[in-house]
């Protein structure tokens, strides 16, 4: 079963409108002309946040209509620069073909969404109620294998900016996976650029933006000159997580 992870497509409600340079209205279409390409039977779309740059209820619309043609399940979690209440709006306005449930069944797996945004923040946390949350749900289905998602990393980049501006206690996240060995696989958006680590038999991953790109190891805010991208995840049904990275063409 293939999941496609998109995130951090920072969407605008102008067709024109950029991010440091970049058409990201533009630069999703390419991704997911990519993916027509690449993934003739996605299994369901992933997408880990700052979905717009604007938080208008028309950025969401337009992101709404161009996976709508694929026919597939989108399930998607908010980022730091989302609006919750905007996106809700605008995806039940346009027939709810984005899901902004938290828990998912896709098959034998498990696919479950934390919330780590923080009112006015950057950085993100997971407040006392969502841990518990994840902590019930998780303990409620302990035969599933299970993919969790969230926005903010709950491992390190090796950039001291972005650091700062990760997950608050990420402990407590990688505590909460210990605890429950169904979890096969993390990932998450807002680092814009590729992750891929393997802790105590669970991968964890993060993707390319479908927007800019962070430079890796940058000790401040640097832009990538890399493509854009998205990351493949193939679930397993005995639990096993393969995946991959596809990027636009130098230049695409």
């Amino acid at each position: 079963m293939r999941l496609i992870h998109l995130t951090d497509t920072h969407l605008t409600a102008a067709p024109e409108g950029t991010l440091k340079g970049v058409v990201v209205r533009d630069a999703l279409a390419r991704v997911l002309d990519l993916v027509r390409a690449h993934e003739p039977e996605p299994a369901a779309f992933l997408l880990t946040g700052d979905l717009s740059e604007d938080e208008t209820k028309e950025s969401y619309r337009v992101l709404s209509n161009l996976l709508a043609p694929f026919g597939r399940p989108v399930l998607a979690l908010a980022g730091n620069h989302d609006d919750p209440a905007a996106m809700g709006q605008a995806f039940q306005e346009v027939g709810n073909r984005v899901r902004l449930e938290r828990s998912h069944f896709l098959g034998p797996w498990h696919v479950l969404l934390a919330d780590t945004r923080v009112a006015g923040a950057v950085g993100g946390a997971l407040s006392a109620a969502e841990l518990a949350f994840l902590d019930g749900t998780l303990a409620a289905r302990p035969d599933r294998p299970t993919l969790l998602a969230l926005h903010h990393p709950p491992l390190a980049t090796g950039s001291a900016w972005m650091d700062a501006i990760g997950l608050e206690s990420p402990t407590d996240l990688l505590d909460l996976v210990a605890r429950h060995r169904q979890v096969r696989c993390v990932v998450w958006g807002h680092v814009h650029q590729e992750q891929d680590a393997t802790r105590d038999g669970v991968r964890f991953l993060s993707s390319p933006a479908t927007s800019i790109q962070f430079t890796p190891g940058a000790a401040e805010f640097t832009l990538d000159a890399r493509p854009a991208g998205y990351r493949w995840i193939d679930l397993g049904p005995d639990g096993t997580v393969a995946t991959g990275v596809r990027r636009l063409p130098e230049g695409g």
